[in-house]
């Protein structure tokens, strides 16, 4: 693994920019926004928001948006309802409604941030900069990536969250503020977000001097139990077509980051500040074999899966991905040196 840095930077480039919500108003009534994976754990891009209709028709529509890619779930949500995970051919609760389906609403107050301002600088009070709180259940969060997860917006220090009785995570943040990610246990119906100053982290990542478009930029939390569990996974964000990856971070900010690529060598650092703002991936060790069915003819366009260890004693495994050719033949990159495992889905 190499690192670059670009000009005179050194460390992580931290600038503040504005936060932007997801897109577009809130559905209208019975209208829900979704977001699909595939059989893959690939998240889909999201399109406009889905009304009452058959559910074969509805996952046809789902199927639009990634064609070629098979679908293995999605989640659903809109202002009254709280994210629920539905499977291939579920058809969707169109009648859920505030007073029934969130009958165990979250109450959630945001704390001010105590803050000194620069002299010769006026401040900028969060009630005028307009609050968002990204909400979902904790599942969600370990496969969604943050730009695709809820967002809810409040103008207010206390409101309600619709959520059904599971744990969930939540984090607030607004042009120049964000709180730190806070779990809530299902038994648990309020929960206080602490505002402090916020700025962007923005890493570029490449693979043999060209962007790497399936890196995943992951924060993670040690595990309370000691450094033999694995830690927890907080939250991702997937690079765009450029290899870049953005997120707004409380700051200052000591958590620990872990990137992972289906083809290329992943990587730990053991705070945000360690990392350069260019990473390349290496391409790691690779395995070749090939998809057969028990009769031993090939099995063309097979998803092979491999499962090896990230370096920097997180007690993670890191997944790789690849397809057979029409052969059957495969070849899975990036793997770390140690043990690992292979298996067809």
């Amino acid at each position: 693994m190499r690192f670059r840095t670009l000009g005179m930077l050194v460390g992580v480039a931290l600038a503040a920019q504005a936060a932007t919500a997801q897109s577009g108003n809130e559905p209208g009534a019975g209208f829900m926004r979704f977001v699909c994976l595939d059989s893959a754990s690939r998240a889909v891009a999201p399109g406009e928001p889905v009304g009452p209709a058959a559910s074969g028709d509805v996952w046809r529509r789902f199927r639009d948006l990634a064609p070629g890619r098979e679908l293995s779930h999605c989640w659903l949500w809109n202002g009254n309802c709280p994210p629920k995970r539905l499977l291939q051919g579920e058809a969707p609760d169109w009648s859920c409604q505030a007073a029934s389906d969130a009958a165990s609403g979250l109450r959630v107050r945001l704390l001010p941030p105590v803050e000194s301002v620069p002299v010769g600088q006026s401040g900028t009070a969060p009630e005028q900069q307009g609050r968002l709180i990204t909400a979902a259940p904790a599942a969600m969060w370990e496969e969604v990536p943050l730009s695709y997860l809820p967002v809810y917006a409040s103008a207010s220090d206390s409101f309600d969250l619709p959520r059904r009785p599971e744990t969930w995570r939540l984090r607030a943040w607004s042009k120049q503020h964000a709180s730190e990610w806070q779990d809530v246990a299902a038994g648990t119906n309020s929960v206080s977000l602490a505002l402090r100053p916020a700025a962007t982290l923005s890493v570029q990542f490449d693979a043999d001097g060209a962007p790497l478009e399936d890196a995943r930029l992951w924060l993670v939390r040690p595990s309370w139990r000691g450094s033999r569990y694995p830690a927890d996974l907080l939250g991702f964000e997937a690079a765009n077509a450029d290899g870049l990856v953005e997120f707004v971070l409380p700051v200052p900010t000591s958590l620990p980051v872990v990137v992972m690529s289906d083809s290329r060598a992943g990587a730990t650092f053991g705070s945000v500040g360690e990392m350069p703002p260019v990473i390349e991936l290496d391409a790691g060790l690779s395995v070749s074999g090939q998809a057969v069915n028990d009769a031993g003819d090939p099995i063309p366009g097979a998803l092979i899966v491999g499962l090896s260890w990230l370096p920097g004693g997180f007690n993670l495994t890191q997944r790789h991905r690849a397809e057979a050719g029409p052969d059957g033949r495969f070849e899975l990159t990036g793997l770390a040196a140690g043990s690992a495992s292979t298996a067809p889905t």
